[in-house]
């Protein structure tokens, strides 16, 4: 099975509701990146995330575009939606629409794949934050949350 094909499987069983077929179809190793000891690996850290945003999100739905290249490499643009219904990692349920979408790469690795979420604009994935209200509106960064708010390390990393 290509990489393209794993992705697309992978999409649906997300949006049916198997958030465990992202361990079963996530390399271990991240795309441009090998985990050291004690690192959690690339399959639990996108299960965990994944895992979160459902319960915030139960009508969580992924979608796959425009996806090229060759045997090796694919890229393509995946969104992300849902209404915010539940908690994420601090903040309560607000009702709110979220979507985000992004380039990524994706490549195989033995009988899984490797993803990486490709040209993420600063500013603009600080507004998906906003969506998802883990991050205060710009007028008031400077007061502090009313709530605790916990984003997971692994998605700081990737963003700053």
């Amino acid at each position: 099975m290509s990489a393209s094909e794993k992705l697309q499987q992978l999409v649906a069983a997300v949006n049916y509701g198997d958030i465990e077929s992202i361990r079963d179809s996530i390399a271990a190793d991240f795309y441009d990146y090998s985990t050291q000891p004690g690192e959690p690996d690339a399959a639990r850290v996108f299960h965990e995330m994944a895992r979160d945003l459902k319960v915030a999100m139960p009508d969580l739905e992924l979608s796959v575009a425009n996806l090229e290249g060759d045997g090796e490499t694919i890229r393509g643009r995946l969104s992300m939606s849902g209404t915010k219904s539940g908690p994420l990692w601090g903040s309560p349920p607000s009702g709110a629409a979220f979507r985000w979408d992004v380039d990524i790469a994706v490549r195989p690795k033995g009988d899984r794949v490797a993803v990486a979420f490709e040209g993420i604009v600063l500013p603009e994935f600080l507004g998906t934050l906003r969506q998802l209200d883990l991050v205060p509106p710009p007028d008031q960064m400077d007061q502090p949350m009313r709530y605790p708010v916990s984003i997971p390390e692994i998605l700081l990393k990737a963003i700053f």
